[in-house]
């Protein structure tokens, strides 16, 4: 794969997201994208037009943490680590699909494998996917600080395993109007899942409402 980027960020220093304009845009085939354990990237843009971007961690645990990571080419495929991939950012202005902490074209593939995808965005941000959603293996959504800001699911995204909204903030997660949310395991809320209205279904394979934990339902069918 080829290391590009949307601006010079080689000459600002550390890439660690703190420039919202750098992404680490991985194009041409394949390839794996080797990090240290706990290492800390900026924007990830996913562009391969073959095969898949494999994250592979050189030592140590595979745990991975981004500002975003988006998908958005034709073809474009990434794999996910086995441990924990950690976005905490979203896209910046200017770029293609700012306001998004995880963003998915149809045209792309996520593959989640057995691993976790944690966001911990602490503001208003988008996980979308275009019409088809993205499907993870276990997600779990810290909450902003603000009681007003949320972590919003703008497409119709499944989870293999677990489910789970936690933190120390006052936000909550929002389900989009007219979105489907599918969980095969258990659903666990300390913190609030709201939805912004519509009849769209909600499956979950169990609910547990921790305290401090508020599930505002569906008008359709959990």
């Amino acid at each position: 794969a080829t290391l590009t980027s949307d601006s010079g960020w080689a000459t600002a220093g550390t890439f660690d997201g703190s420039d919202t304009a750098h992404i680490l845009k991985m194009t041409g085939a394949g390839a794996s994208l080797n990090y240290l354990s706990g290492e800390v990237l900026g924007n990830l843009n996913i562009a391969n037009t073959s095969g898949t971007v494999t994250a592979s961690v050189l030592t140590g645990t595979n745990n991975l943490t981004v500002k975003s990571l988006s998908i958005e080419a034709s073809s474009a495929s990434f794999t996910a680590p086995s441990g924990t991939l950690t976005i905490d950012g979203e896209l910046g202005s200017g770029s293609l699909h700012h306001g998004y902490a995880f963003f998915k074209d149809n045209s792309g593939s996520f593959v989640y494998g057995t691993g976790t995808v944690h966001i911990t965005t602490n503001a208003s941000t988008g996980i979308g996917g275009g019409s088809l959603g993205i499907t993870f293996y276990n997600l779990i959504n810290d909450v902003p600080t603000d009681v007003a800001h949320y972590h919003s699911f703008d497409a119709p995204h499944t989870v293999t395993n677990d489910f789970t909204v936690q933190g120390g903030g006052s936000g909550y997660v929002r389900i989009a109007s007219g979105q489907a949310f599918t969980v095969t395991g258990d659903v666990s809320l300390s913190k609030k899942l709201a939805t912004a209205g519509g009849t769209a279904a909600y499956t979950f394979g169990s609910l547990t409402i921790e305290d401090g934990g508020t599930y505002s339902a569906t008008s359709g069918t959990t």
